[in-house]
């Protein structure tokens, strides 16, 4: 599998899934400005130019992170990162939901520099109130996806990332920084982490 990505992006929550996974994939990095990639044009393997994109052996091609996650659990469903039936699997999946359109589409935002200062503060206003629901919820577990490490926790921990860098103000959710100061110590995402550092330097 080909996993292209563009480094410290949205494109981690499934690198760290894969790793975790200890499935074999190659990293193919994107310039996301002019949409390329060491073989050319970016467009030409995801029509809408946006990591992650996942090329199977196969030679198909899956686009969207939740779907991409969801797929790449089912290759190894005994790994445990989403239940495989029941309630559950729909509460893991509702919490997947959540991370990826409540908070990270509020992130949007924030990394458009011709966004006025007063918008950017709505949207980070709006991203502190959704943090504080999620620090609710690990009150319950340590981590977001239930009782052991999911496909919400690998996400949680980019966007929790992202806050740090966009300076929205979740120093009272305490059990979110915990949570992510765990996750770092966690082997598959050092390998995340550390990888992508080495292709952000060659940039």
């Amino acid at each position: 599998m080909k996993l292209y990505f563009s480094p410290s992006a949205c494109s981690m929550v499934p690198h760290i899934v894969l790793e975790e996974l200890g499935l074999p994939f190659t990293l193919v990095p994107v310039n996301m400005k002019d949409k390329t990639y060491s073989g050319g044009d970016f467009r030409k393997i995801n029509s809408k130019g946006q990591v992650p994109t996942l090329e199977l052996d196969s030679g198909d091609v899956l686009t969207e992170n939740s779907i991409i996650l969801q797929y790449l659990a089912g290759l190894k469903p005994d790994a445990g990162l989403l239940a495989t039936s029941g309630i559950e699997r729909f509460h893991q999946l509702e919490r997947l939901n959540f991370l990826t359109t409540d908070i990270h589409k509020n992130f949007t935002p924030l990394f458009n520099p011709s966004m006025p200062a007063e918008a950017t503060q709505i949207f980070k206003d709006i991203l502190k109130t959704k943090f504080t629901w999620i620090d609710e919820h690990l009150k319950a577990s340590e981590f977001i996806s239930g009782k052991t490490f999911g496909l919400a926790d690998a996400y949680l921990f980019v966007m929790t990332s992202w806050a740090s860098a966009k300076g929205v103000e979740i120093s009272s959710c305490e059990r979110v920084l915990n949570h992510h100061e765990k996750m770092k110590q966690r082997p598959s995402v050092e390998r995340a982490l550390k990888s992508e550092k080495e292709f952000k330097k060659k940039v």
